[in-house]
């Protein structure tokens, strides 16, 4: 943010007395949240009493906008399809193939002893080497089971960015605010200097830098509002919502403490993570498809029946014209050596591959946490800070300033510094509360777990 001063705007000159009463008049007609302590650790008051939206609205919380993402949004909605999808495949692979039934007419009838054969019905039934089925149901499962820890992954996924989101346009909010207060005050300040130029109580270039600071505070608050409808989009985006639907003011955030040991959240990373989880599945499920490919060593299985219609035959013979039953058995011959070995050679590169995947995994996602911690960390070290020393300093400073100015031992450049100084301040504050909470929702993604209360 620029600084609300630079130089000195408006002299105080010795016999300037119409000058310091106008710059008096400037701070009574300055709005009352100006110059009015942020109260407390910085807290989240600090925004001051200027703008952010209308008042009778209400103010949008987190709990709202998570209940609604996790109702509408559609990449959550197809993640729990997906999964139901998965569950159906269970009974199929368990399930034998479908029995065949053959019907054979006879253009021209063949002669048997017995007689003319007319028509033969067949039934067959395929049979699987025992224990095929069972493993191809039990990677059924493990797909199944993949495609929920993907929905909870989804659904966690789904959860940060939304927190994140949310935690995002706080900032914005309140910067909103305080680029609100700043253009106040550097519009009174360019319209007393103005004043003082016109009485040749001050000089030009202060009449200048006043009108410069002063566009550039435009400029500043035409910006952040732009990136309000940017980081409002992006919610909706999450909300399902068209990206211009309008987005209340969010709620104000009060800073929870920390406690968890980096030692801890490395630990809860490599068992609770998501990816982590999946990756460990697709080595279980790999495990079972090298154990399924040893199998095409092994023959299946056809049992028949087949049913032949016998006509009556043109001389009399015993038992002519009784129709034929008969039972065949057979079995697939696993000859093919060659493509034998290079199925179950396939699955066992798949299963090596998997395990290293496992590894990586673990260890990006240990990273990601030791990087995240140390970010968190640091926004929490900048909240304390500024909000329990540099705030409440810069507010004191803002007031010895403004009581010195009104006995004219002070010039109103040197307390529009001081309160350049304490909106900056809030600022860097407010950065690293909405960092903060970021920093917190990425590592609940990371760890699996919730952290914050």
């Amino acid at each position: 943010m620029k600084s609300l001063t630079s130089g000195r705007f408006c002299g105080m000159r010795k016999g300037g007395y119409l000058a310091a009463v106008l710059a008096a008049a400037l701070l009574v007609l300055l709005p009352s949240g100006m110059a009015l302590a942020a109260g407390g650790e910085g807290g989240s008051e600090a925004a001051g009493a200027s703008g952010g939206g209308d008042a009778m609205t209400a103010a949008l919380t987190l709990d709202d906008v998570l209940a609604e993402a996790l109702e509408k949004n559609p990449r959550l909605k197809a993640a729990r399809l997906f999964w139901e999808m998965a569950r159906r495949k269970g009974p199929q692979a368990r399930s034998l193939d479908d029995p065949m039934i053959t019907y054979t007419e006879a253009v021209s009838e063949i002669e048997t002893r017995l007689g003319p054969q007319e028509r033969v019905l067949g039934l067959s039934q395929k049979i699987p080497f025992p224990g095929k089925l069972g493993l191809k149901g039990r990677i059924a499962d493990k797909g199944a089971e993949i495609a929920r820890i993907r929905y909870e992954k989804a659904l966690r996924d789904l959860t940060a960015e939304v927190k994140k989101a949310y935690y995002e346009l706080y900032f914005i909010d309140r910067a909103t605010d305080l680029d609100r207060e700043n253009k106040t005050v550097l519009d009174y300040f360019k319209d007393v200097s103005w004043t003082n130029y016109g009485l040749d109580v001050s000089e030009l270039d202060e009449l200048v830098r006043a009108q410069k600071s002063a566009a550039a505070a435009s400029l500043g608050l035409l910006r952040i509002e732009d990136m309000r409808e940017a980081a409002a989009a992006r919610l909706n985006t999450l909300l399902d919502r068209p990206p211009g639907a309008e987005v209340a003011r969010t709620a104000e955030l009060d800073p929870l403490p920390f406690d968890h040991r980096p030692e801890d959240l490395y630990d809860w990373a490599a068992r609770y993570n998501e990816d982590v989880k999946i990756a460990g599945l697709e080595v279980e499920k790999g495990e079972l498809e090298r154990r399924l490919a040893g199998y095409s060593w092994r023959p299946d299985f056809r049992v028949g029946l087949t049913y032949s219609q016998i006509g009556e035959p043109p001389a009399a013979i015993p038992d002519a014209g009784d129709d034929a039953l008969v039972v065949t058995l057979g079995m697939s011959i696993p000859l093919w050596f060659s493509k034998n070995r290079a199925a179950v050679d396939e699955k066992g590169f798949a299963l090596e591959g998997r395990l290293a995947e496992r590894s990586a995994v673990v260890t990006e996602v240990v990273n990601r946490v030791k990087r995240t911690y140390f970010d968190m960390r640091t926004s929490r070290m900048v909240m304390d800070l500024y909000g329990k020393r540099l705030i409440p300093e810069a507010k004191k400073s803002v007031d010895f300033a403004e009581a010195r100015y009104k006995t004219g031992r002070e010039m109103l450049a040197r307390l529009l510094e001081a309160q350049s100084m304490w909106i900056n301040f809030r600022l860097v504050y407010f950065r690293a509360v909405a960092d903060y909470y970021k920093s917190i929702a990425e590592l609940e993604r990371l760890t699996g777990r919730e952290l914050a209360d």
